[in-house]
């Protein structure tokens, strides 16, 4: 499957689980993090959406790994992650 067809697939799924989790992270939150001097690995980055969504929250040192070339080369597009690396 695609990047873009994994994409489509989890908006037409009503997937909502990556922004619910990324509420909860930052200063004051369940994970008390701060954006400027948190780094993250995301495992299982796939496309990028959670990275998406911790960007939004200021969050910049992120590091995405996943086991697929075809949604790492969409994740290559996302600005929020500093690196990716397929495993």
């Amino acid at each position: 499957m695609t990047g873009d067809a994994f994409d489509e697939y989890a908006k037409a799924k009503g997937w909502t689980q990556p922004e619910n989790i990324t509420k909860l992270i930052g200063p004051g939150k369940v994970v008390d993090l701060d954006p400027a001097s948190t780094e993250i690995l995301d495992v299982g980055a796939g496309t990028g959406t959670v990275g998406k969504f911790l960007a939004k929250r200021g969050y910049g040192g992120i590091v995405g790994i996943d086991a697929a070339p075809n949604l790492l080369a969409k994740l290559k597009g996302v600005d929020a992650y500093k690196e990716s690396r397929c495993m």
